[in-house]
Formats: C-alpha cells, sequence, structure tokens
C-alpha cells in the first residue's frame, strides 16, 4: 500500500523553495524533512509537475508557481478590494519569469522581518503572536508584503532622486540650508548635516538584499511596471496607508517616534514621486524646508525618547 502524503510536508517543500534554487542538502537544513522521506517527496512532486531539478538544484515548477500566483491574485483581490480588469493586468506582469521573481521577493522580506522580531528586546507573548499570524492568515500576509516591496522599491529610487536633487540644490541660497548641522542635533554636539543625513540613509538602505536586489535590471523594469500598476488599481487613501507603513512592525514596536518615522518616510516618497517625473533637478525652496523641518521632527522624537529611557 502507497504510504500516504501529507499536504503540510509537501507546503514546507514548495515554501522553502519559493526561495530560490536549493540543493537536496540544502533542502535538508531548511525544511528538517528527514533524508528518506525528502527523497519520497521530491521525487513524487516532480512527477507531479510541481517542482523541477536543474543544475544549480531544485526549483519551482511551472504549476506550482501558476497555484502560488493564483493564491497571491485571489489574496491581493480581496486585500485591495479591486476588480477582475486589474487582477489580469497583475497576472500578465507576472509571467515569464516574473512569479518566481516576486515569491523570492516576498520570502525575502518575510524572513527579514521574523529575523528582527527575533532580536527585539519585546516581550515573548508578541514574538509569538507574530508567528501565530504569519502561519494563520498566510495569504494575507504575502499580499500585505507583496504591497510593501513594491513600496520598498519606490523607496529606493526616491532616495536615489532626493540625493542627486540635493547636490544641484545645494549652490542656491536656500539649498545652503542643508549643509548645516541639523539643528536638534547641535545641543548635542554632533556634526551631522541634512545632506549628509539623506547620504546616509542611502548608503544604510544600499546595502540591503532589496537594494541588491532593485539594482538588477530585470527587477527594474518588473517593479517600475507593478508600481504604474498600484497607482492605478488602488486609491489614493490606500496609497497613503501602504506608505504609512513601509517602516514595518518593527519600528512602531521598537521605538516610540513611529510616527515621525512614517512622517519621514511619506516626505520621501513625496519628493521621489516629483521627481520620477521630472527626474533629478534644483529642489524648490518649499521643498527643502519641507526636508528640513521633517529631519528635525525626526530627531527631536529620537532624543526626546533617549532622554525618556535614561530617566526611566
Amino acid at each position: 500500500m502507497p504510504r500516504r502524503k501529507s499536504p503540510e510536508v509537501e507546503k514546507r517543500i514548495l515554501s522553502a523553495l519559493e526561495k530560490g534554487p536549493l540543493t537536496f542538502n540544502e533542502l535538508l537544513n531548511e525544511t528538517g524533512i528527514p533524508k528518506a522521506t525528502l527523497y519520497r517527496y521530491l521525487e513524487d512532486l516532480r512527477k507531479r509537475g510541481l517542482i523541477e531539478k536543474t543544475e544549480k538544484g531544485w526549483i519551482l515548477g511551472r504549476e506550482a508557481l501558476k497555484m502560488r500566483v493564483n493564491e497571491l491574485l485571489e489574496a491581493l483581490k480581496i486585500f485591495l478590494n479591486i476588480d477582475e480588469s486589474c487582477i489580469r493586468k497583475l497576472k500578465s506582469l507576472l509571467e515569464n519569469g516574473n512569479a518566481g521573481i516576486i515569491l523570492k521577493s516576498i520570502n525575502l522580506l518575510k524572513e527579514g522581518l521574523k529575523r528582527g522580531i527575533s532580536r527585539l528586546e519585546i516581550p515573548m507573548f508578541l514574538k509569538l503572536f507574530v508567528d501565530f499570524v504569519y502561519n494563520r492568515i498566510p495569504d494575507k500576509i504575502d499580499a500585505a508584503t507583496f504591497m510593501q516591496l513594491i513600496n520598498y522599491y519606490k523607496f529606493h529610487k526616491s532616495l536615489h532622486l532626493i540625493s542627486e536633487s540635493i547636490r544641484k540644490t545645494e549652490k542656491t541660497p536656500w539649498g545652503k540650508k542643508l549643509n548645516e548641522v541639523i539643528t536638534p542635533l547641535k545641543l548635542k554636539g554632533e556634526k551631522t548635516t541634512y545632506s549628509e543625513f539623506i547620504l546616509k540613509l542611502l548608503a544604510k538602505y544600499e546595502k540591503t538584499d532589496f537594494a541588491k536586489l532593485y539594482r538588477n535590471k530585470e527587477y527594474q523594469a518588473l517593479f517600475d511596471k507593478l508600481s504604474s500598476w498600484i497607482e492605478e488599481c488602488t486609491t489614493k487613501d490606500k496609497l497613503v496607508s501602504y506608505t504609512q507603513d513601509l517602516i514595518g512592525i518593527l519600528r512602531i514596536l521598537d521605538k516610540s517616534y513611529g510616527y515621525e518615522a512614517r512622517n519621514l518616510v511619506e516626505t520621501i516618497l513625496q519628493l521621489g514621486s516629483s521627481l520620477l517625473l521630472s527626474g533629478p533637478r534644483t529642489l524648490t525652496e518649499r521643498e527643502v524646508e519641507l526636508l528640513i523641518s521633517t529631519i528635525d521632527k525626526f530627531y527631536e522624537a529620537i532624543i526626546k525618547n533617549e532622554n525618556r529611557s535614561i530617566k526611566g
């Protein structure tokens, strides 16, 4: 009598392969499935067209990719409350290998959040709650993560455009303020200027896995199209909501200045949206004042939080 297959074991294998090609030994480590059992399941999944073996290792097959894309599309339809025409447009964008890119990116972001949460000094019940949510509503988590991926890309482009525009603005009468020390930092004796803050933020972001992915031309082309899709198929209110969530649960749990961090992200994306149309240019006096004011408020909140911790 043939052995019964466990849907949970199959799901563990398929989920692991969403991260990209994995060798047999890598799958062993990733899934924790016994060697003999893994051999048996891999062969069965291969025969059913759900996985394929390549020179780099095992990968998801066309049927598995199709199944996962349909699950993601259905989750996004509910999550965003959008119509079938938008879903069809997105489905066409996720063809020809793009599905693998998106699934890999979703897993990369989810794993990064899990690692970050595990390092936070927060009550254990909060960490267990996050794990519970991840396992209880995976489709909704994937939909939310998909939205965050697009926002991260927009943030990435915005930082680059603002950095280039600051260089063009620094010689103007109003742009000279960008080379002044950030006002709240003067009292602490620190010397970071507004321009340096943006450049440091960009340098820090460039070290992330996502920045490395977004430098790839295939990723850029795909996420440029996804950014246009999201603008077309979601309302302005929803876009604002996703923008506010860009800093993620880590910042809100870890710091008390989540509101100011959201404002900073919003300002960067707001300036970035304008620069996407024009390309790098001299910032207006109003744009410079907005950037300076937002950075000041961000640091005021950080210093206030530090002082509260010292008194506590």
